[in-house]
């Protein structure tokens, strides 16, 4: 799911290149760093039968898919008049697709129900808010400003850029722990087991 749904929000970023698609992306980004440094905070450990020795609290997947999500939904919605106009339709069957992928998480034992309600509650308040900072402040000003278009633009390139190197590097991690063996030549099971006990 991770890859997938980077590789699509890269994809709308390039083909529209507009300041909507840009302060969008930098909001999701933003509210992936906090949700990732609140499941360290809060350190909850995941169900027993996970494959992932990392905190679980509040969902990461399920809070990356809320605000991707709520945003579009938002966004769609505000273009097409309700109640039923093409972007009303866009919104729900894109609503109903993130709550679909975050059931996914528990039924494939990555969380609990708990977690990803959390997650998921939490991004989609991290959305409504970015959305609503964008459409009555920053996105009007951004349009006549240029250099803070460029400063807008900058910061998404920079995020993006951490983003893709902090999952590059999460998965680096994660396939050496649970593939081989580490340095202390413990198997990715013992070493998984061995982490989530420290």
């Amino acid at each position: 799911t991770k890859w997938a749904v980077s590789a699509a929000v890269f994809a709308v970023l390039v083909m529209r290149r507009d300041l909507a698609a840009a302060w969008c992306v930098l909001g999701s980004i933003l509210a992936s760093f906090l949700n990732k440094a609140l499941k360290y905070v809060i350190n909850e450990q995941r169900p027993p039968s996970a494959r992932k020795a990392d905190p679980g609290m509040p969902s990461s997947h399920a809070n990356s898919l809320a605000f991707l999500g709520v945003y579009t939904a938002l966004a769609l919605a505000r273009e097409s008049p309700p109640p039923l106009g093409p972007g009303s339709v866009a919104a729900a069957a894109i609503l109903a697709l993130s709550l679909f992928l975050t059931w996914l998480r528990v039924r494939l034992g990555y969380h609990t129900v708990p977690q990803v309600a959390v997650g998921y509650g939490l991004g989609a308040a991290t959305a409504a808010t970015w959305h609503q900072l964008g459409v009555q402040h920053a996105l009007e000003s951004l349009a006549t400003r240029p250099e803070q278009r460029m400063a807008l633009y900058g910061c998404t390139a920079l995020a993006v850029v951490l983003f893709a190197a902090r999952n590059v590097m999460a998965w680096v991690k994660e396939r050496h722990v649970c593939g081989g063996t580490d340095e202390a030549g413990l198997s990715g099971a013992e070493a998984a087991l061995k982490l989530k006990a420290a």
